[in-house]
């Protein structure tokens, strides 16, 4: 509801008005923690609006194939962590984490990790499958041009890093 008052253009005082028409005086939040809680709240707005628009340039750049577009999310979440590492509190602090996020986020961690693994892997599937379809066609090519095999497993051998035999 913040959000949405704040999203229509409604000052501090209007929606800490709002809030005093809902809550009992006991649970209504002081003006500053308002003030700092909508700060708060558009510092993390701009940080995604952010993160999208560099993923969103970084696949119209490099294209939005799927291999590419999990390597950026990895990239992305990478990203994420870090700035909960550097992130400081309001008093100047480093984070602080208790034992169930420093959990949540060394399986996070953990996570990325064997992501990057699977999408290196894939990768390289991918690019050995390439490299066989063309020394493939390279030697159909070759033998309908009338070349030797020899010749052809050393046109192999220096273009596609394939040893003769």
């Amino acid at each position: 509801m913040i959000g949405a008052l704040r999203e229509n253009g409604r000052t501090l005082d209007e929606i800490l008005e709002k809030l005093r028409e809902l809550l009992p005086d006991d649970a209504l939040p002081s003006r500053s923690a308002l003030g700092r809680h909508i700060k708060g709240m558009a510092l993390v707005g701009e940080r995604i609006r952010r993160s999208r628009e560099v993923a969103e340039a970084l696949v119209r750049r490099l294209g939005a194939d799927e291999n590419r577009t999990s390597a950026l999310n990895i990239e992305l979440m990478q990203t994420v962590v870090l700035d909960l590492f550097l992130a400081e509190t309001e008093d100047g602090e480093g984070a602080v984490l208790d034992a169930k996020q420093v959990a949540l986020l060394s399986g996070a961690v953990r996570d990325l990790a064997s992501a990057r693994k699977a999408d290196t892997e894939a990768t390289l599937k991918v690019r050995t499958a390439a490299l066989a379809d063309a020394a493939k066609a390279a030697e159909g090519a070759g033998k309908a041009a009338g070349l030797t095999a020899a010749t052809i497993e050393t046109i192999k051998a220096s273009i596609f890093g394939v040893k003769p035999g």
